[in-house]
């Protein structure tokens, strides 16, 4: 009777340790929001990195197919710095809330993501022809070689077997490689043009001289050529071991609890962060949360009177529908923006008439596609 007593009570405070253990570990994330401003920075900013890595990669086994993923994702929603608009060197998730970034930032991003995929990454700024760097890559870990990524203009560089390219692949033998692009909305923004342009300038190249110029073979195979090598400038896999801790934590919440998670975590934050409408907008954006997002923008949009301001909301909220895959109402929002006065003078023109084109494919409406096409320069590696 007496072991019986004993035994029953070893069980309850098991129990009840078990219960403290669990409601610790349910309570502990939300108990870290309480911290110093830039380590909750840095917990959130983890955590919406594995959100995004989570969602696009969902059941994808390989490797490459998980960088492509990355890739195209980061070529959309990492655009060219608009004309007028300032550099701002702070860290990838800030590049992607506002939607633009060079290409060592859109490089950066992506072996930042890729880190959460466990795949190893380096930011690479090429040299090659010219003491000065005229554009950054990355390479990315696949297959057990590294292989060059550019997403700035959204490429990677294949054989006739298929089989991508390395640095040395492309300092060597580049001939024998060609550009493998993504056919996504962003192939009509030509950034491509973008590297010949830079080329030609730097190198004060009369028209007579550039009109002949291949991109690829006389432009962009000069920036990986030997008489200048690259830098490794950073590598994605030798983090300080606190961070990496604390980015594993993160992962295993979201892993664990799923999107309820992040909601509770992400609302918390917001309130103890001050979060502006704006930036609460996009966090909402980029973690996924669509529906929110377009709510939190539709009010933005119609509280702000800095016309500035109302575009650039209204431009994230065309895109919001665009990654939710609602290409109409997408297509509505653009067009709504094209309209918008005074706009055609204002940034990002080209990247809308881009989605546009995009949407407008994607649903079979092909006079309007022409006429988006008719409206913007096309000369698309394809």
């Amino acid at each position: 009777m007496v072991g019986e007593l004993g035994l029953k009570k070893k069980i309850r405070i098991l129990c009840v340790a078990l219960m403290v253990l669990f409601v610790i570990f349910i309570l502990a994330p939300f108990l870290m929001l309480l911290g110093p401003d830039r380590f909750r920075d840095y917990i959130h900013r983890e955590l919406v990195y594995e959100v995004i890595v989570s969602k696009l990669t969902e059941g994808v086994k390989r490797d490459r197919e998980k960088a492509l993923i990355l890739m195209d994702f980061v070529e959309a929603h990492v655009l060219p710095h608009p004309v007028g608009s300032r550099v701002i060197d702070k860290h990838p998730l800030n590049d992607l809330i506002r939607g633009m970034g060079s290409c060592d930032q859109m490089a950066n991003t992506l072996i930042t993501l890729a880190r959460k995929a466990n795949i190893k990454g380096r930011l690479i700024f090429l040299y090659g022809y010219d003491s000065v760097s005229h554009h950054s890559v990355c390479d990315l870990y696949i297959d057990g070689r590294f292989r060059i990524f550019d997403p700035f203009i959204g490429s990677v560089f294949v054989d006739k077997e298929d089989n991508m390219a390395g640095f040395r692949d492309m300092q060597n033998r580049g001939g024998e490689f060609s550009p493998m692009r993504n056919q996504k909305a962003m192939g009509a923004l030509n950034r491509v043009e973008k590297i010949k342009s830079s080329y030609i300038e730097w190198n004060k190249l009369p028209k007579e001289k550039s009109a002949d110029l291949d991109i690829f073979e006389d432009i962009y195979l000069r920036l990986y050529e030997p008489a200048y090598e690259p830098k490794f400038f950073r590598v994605n896999y030798k983090q300080d071991r606190k961070r990496f801790a604390l980015s594993r934590i993160m992962d295993l919440y979201y892993n664990t609890l799923g999107d309820g998670f992040l909601i509770l975590f992400q609302e918390l934050y917001f309130k103890l962060d001050n979060t502006d409408p704006y930036t609460k907008a996009r966090f909402k954006h980029l973690s996924f949360r669509y529906k929110d997002a377009i709510s939190e923008y539709s009010v933005n949009i119609d509280a702000i009177e800095d016309k500035f301001l109302k575009t650039e909301e209204i431009f994230f909220m065309g895109q919001a529908f665009w990654d939710m895959g609602d290409y109409k109402k997408s297509i509505l929002e653009y067009e709504r923006l094209l309209k918008f006065r005074g706009f055609p003078d204002a940034r990002r023109r080209r990247v809308i008439l881009a989605y546009l084109i995009d949407a407008c494919l994607r649903i079979r409406e092909f006079e309007k596609t022409e006429f988006y096409r008719s409206q913007i320069e096309e000369n698309i590696w394809l």
